[in-house]
C-alpha cells in the first residue's frame, strides 16, 4: 500500500512538473548541505522540508533520493541541511526538489482517486435462479375440462434483476422472472416484473443484509376451455430479505434472498400463484 500510494503521488508530481517552468532544482551539493534555486520569492520559509528525487526509467517515473531542511532563506535561493539519503543514492546537482508538504498532499489526492476508481458503481445486473414454494399451479379440471381447484406445488424460477443505488444504503431494483410450467411440473406459466426497493443495513459494496418490498404486475398464462381464457394479469406484492456477499473488492456480490410473494387469485380457488421464494444470485456493479 506504501508503495502505491508512492507511485500515485509521483504521477501527480510529474502531472504539476509538466506544465511547470519554475521547478526547483539542486544547483550545489556539500557533504552536509544542499543549495535549492528557490528563496523568498517562492514563499520558502525556514524549517521546511524538500525531498530530493531522481528521474529513473525503470518501473517508478522518479526516485526518492534524500530529505533535507531549509535552515537559511534569501531571494533567489536557499541553504538546506541534509536530513537523510536513500542507501545507494547520493544527492547531485541538477536533481528536483519538491516540498514535503505538497508532496503528501498530491499523493493524499492520488490515493483518494484511486479509491474512488476503484469503487462499485452505483448500477448493477444480477442473474437469478431458485425455488418458488406453495404454489396452486397444479389444476384440478372436471370432466368439461374447467378449472374447479388446484393443488399447492414447488416450482423452479429465473430472473434478471437490474438496478441503481440511491445513495449508500438503498437500492432500486427492477426484476423480470419467469417460473412455472416449462420449469416445472406446475400447469400454469408465470412472468413477472417486479419493482423493489431495498435497504441495506451495511454500505453499499460491503457483506451484509438486506431487507426489500415491491409491487409486481404477473401474467399468467394456461390450457383452458373458452369461455375461461387462458391468460390473465395479476398484481402481486413482495416482501423480502437476504444476504450480499460481497466479491472482487464490491464489483461482484452473491445474494442469497427469500422471503414471500403474494399474487391476486385468478377466480375463486382456482388459480393462486402465491409463493414462499428462495433465490440466490449473483451480480455485478458497474
Amino acid at each position: 500500500m506504501k508503495r502505491l500510494t508512492w507511485y500515485l503521488g509521483m504521477l501527480g508530481f510529474l502531472a504539476v512538473s509538466a506544465g511547470a517552468t519554475d521547478i526547483p532544482y539542486v544547483i550545489k551539493v556539500t557533504p552536509a548541505l544542499v543549495y535549492l534555486d528557490v528563496g523568498k520569492g517562492r514563499g520558502v520559509e525556514m524549517g521546511d522540508m524538500y525531498l530530493i528525487l531522481r528521474p529513473r526509467a525503470e518501473n517508478e517515473p522518479y526516485v526518492r533520493v534524500g530529505e533535507v531542511e531549509i535552515i537559511r532563506v534569501f531571494d533567489a535561493f536557499s541553504i538546506a541541511e541534509i536530513i537523510s539519503v536513500a542507501e545507494d543514492e547520493e544527492i547531485e546537482i541538477l536533481q528536483q526538489a519538491i516540498s514535503r508538504r505538497d508532496w503528501e498532499a498530491m499523493s493524499e489526492a492520488a490515493a483518494a482517486e484511486k479509491v474512488a476508481a476503484d469503487a462499485p458503481g452505483e448500477r448493477f445486473i444480477y442473474f437469478l435462479g431458485g425455488g418458488e414454494l406453495g404454489k396452486g399451479v397444479d389444476l384440478w379440471r372436471n370432466d368439461a375440462n374447467e378449472i374447479v381447484g388446484f393443488e399447492r406445488i414447488s416450482e423452479l424460477g429465473l430472473g434478471i434483476r437490474l438496478g441503481n443505488f440511491l445513495g449508500e444504503k438503498w437500492r432500486l431494483n427492477l426484476t423480470y422472472r419467469v417460473s412455472g410450467k416449462t420449469l416445472g411440473a406446475g400447469d400454469v406459466s408465470q412472468f413477472s416484473m417486479e419493482l423493489d426497493m431495498h435497504y441495506l443495513f451495511r454500505e453499499r459494496g460491503k457483506s451484509g443484509p438486506y431487507l426489500g418490498l415491491g409491487l409486481g404486475g404477473h401474467r399468467l398464462g394456461w390450457d383452458a376451455v373458452r369461455p375461461q381464457g387462458g391468460a390473465s394479469s395479476k398484481l402481486g406484492v413482495n416482501f423480502l430479505g437476504g444476504v450480499e456477499i460481497s466479491l472482487g473488492r464490491g464489483h461482484w456480490s452473491m445474494i442469497l434472498e427469500g422471503g414471500y410473494q403474494w399474487v391476486d387469485e385468478w377466480g375463486t380457488g382456482r388459480i393462486d400463484a402465491s409463493s414462499m421464494r428462495s433465490y440466490l444470485g449473483l451480480g455485478r456493479n458497474f
